[in-house]
């Protein structure tokens, strides 16, 4: 379910933002800012509704290429939509599925090139990123190809 983020909108506009709440303050005058305000919600709300299409495409994408192998893939894909960052563990945490069997399915969406490795972690563990979920949801309002 898509979720406007208003902060992303109210930073690059916080002068505007703060002349039309002064402009309310001083002399009651509420119509500037409740049209910039539902300026806001529109503009966050159209974003927030490309980035769920985005990534429903990315999804469907993932999961057709899933679909051909004949793993586990799927519910790999699932958590890497809910969550982009992964351990072994986490994917571990899918429906029985073993150790060697989150690394196995970790692998095979290291060559599918939907996860690319991040890094170890403080306590040892291995960290892999799916970039192209991670750059929808981080990637600057209005961007999004």
């Amino acid at each position: 379910m898509p979720l406007p983020y208003l902060s992303s909108f109210l930073d690059p506009h916080r002068s505007e933002y703060y002349a039309t709440l002064q402009g309310v303050r001083e002399s009651g005058d509420l119509e500037p800012w409740l049209s910039f305000f539902f300026g806001a919600v529109e503009s966050q709300a159209t974003d927030a509704s490309r980035r769920a299409q985005h990534l429903i495409a990315v999804r469907e994408e993932f999961l057709q290429a899933a679909f051909t192998t004949r793993s586990r893939l799927p519910l790999l894909v699932e958590q890497i939509m809910k969550n982009p960052l992964v351990t072994a563990r986490s994917v571990e945490r899918g429906p029985g599925i073993t150790n060697q069997g989150a690394r196995d399915l970790i692998r095979n969406a290291l060559r599918m090139r939907w996860l690319t490795h991040r890094g170890t972690g403080r306590n040892g563990a291995e960290h892999w990123v799916a970039h192209r979920v991670l750059d929808i949801l981080e990637t600057p309002m209005g961007r999004h190809r």
